[in-house]
């Protein structure tokens, strides 16, 4: 009956409220995604002469909320990988482990050689992280120069950052790391929550592109990136400091321009009638020759 059809559109209706009420408290539980993140240590010896070792130190850090078995692969190009230690490991929840990989560099090796290591993470989860390790000398070029980074908000907490009303709203930025003479080596933040968007191997002089998620109760964070020298770069955030879009930005600057203009105007329309009102009241008077009859 019609009654029926009505009471059942309205059993939908407060089923989809409940369904979305539910949905919105776990937005604050996906701001972390559960992943595995492998990131290459500062630590890490990337620029190393013929004849020496090279240690690269991969952190594994499990960021699900269950304990995961690990089994860890590397492979180089040039096959001066000699150990990987430990091979495998379980990881628990927020657990962070550093996986060595050790590579023997020849002593007969030509400076300038780049040796691609690609090392993995096999388990329920796989994760890729490739590096560069640079053979180089004494004489070679040094890296002084930190990375340069850009950043852009993906999304803000407006009107939503105070404790009473900040739990199931979410946040981020979007970062952008570069460096033109030995690489970018990694992208990290603090607290936890930044994730790569783009694979790539570390050393590379491409941009590297990341996101920082974090629930609208946590408003702050400090995003550093380092290159293979070990310089780095750092930005402390506020999600609810004022800030200005490139579009605002360039909205602001537009604006500037044509008040200087306007004013400019405006001194020289000044200095324009001044200068015509005075050219009238100068101009010279002709005297006739029946004026200066009527004068006598």
């Amino acid at each position: 009956s019609l009654e029926n059809d009505v009471e059942l559109l309205d059993d939908q209706e407060d089923a989809e409220i409940d369904t979305t009420e539910v949905k919105d408290t776990k937005v604050s539980e996906r701001v972390i995604e559960s992943v595995l993140t492998v990131n290459i240590s500062p630590q890490s010896r990337l620029m190393t002469s013929p004849g020496t070792t090279a240690m690269i130190y991969f952190e594994v850090t499990n960021l699900r909320y269950t304990t995961l078995f690990m089994n860890f692969q590397a492979v180089d190009e040039h096959r001066f990988l000699r150990t990987i230690n430990p091979p495998q490991a379980n990881l628990g929840p927020g657990q962070t482990l550093v996986v060595t990989v050790v590579l023997q560099i020849p002593p007969t090796v030509e400076v300038g050689l780049r040796d691609r290591v690609t090392f993995t993470a096999n388990g329920i989860v796989n994760v890729v992280q490739s590096v560069y390790v640079t053979v180089s000398s004494a004489t070679s070029t040094q890296d002084s120069s930190a990375p340069w980074m850009y950043w852009t908000y993906g999304s803000r907490c407006e009107w939503r950052s105070s404790p009473g009303n900040c739990a199931g709203h979410v946040w981020s930025v979007e970062v952008s790391a570069q460096d033109w003479e030995t690489g970018v080596l990694r992208i990290q933040s603090q607290p936890r929550g930044l994730l790569y968007r783009n694979q790539f191997t570390a050393g590379t002089r491409d941009p590297v592109l990341a996101t920082y998620s974090a629930s609208c109760c946590q408003p702050r964070v400090t995003i550093t990136a380092f290159d293979l020298a070990n310089n780095q770069k750092s930005i402390s955030l506020d999600v609810r400091d004022i800030w200005l879009s490139e579009a605002a930005i360039a909205a602001v600057v537009l604006g500037c321009i044509l008040l200087i203009i306007l004013i400019v105007l405006l001194i020289f329309l000044c200095r324009w009638c001044y200068q015509r009102n005075r050219a009238s009241r100068d101009l010279p008077v002709y005297r006739t020759e029946r004026t200066r009859m009527e004068q006598r």
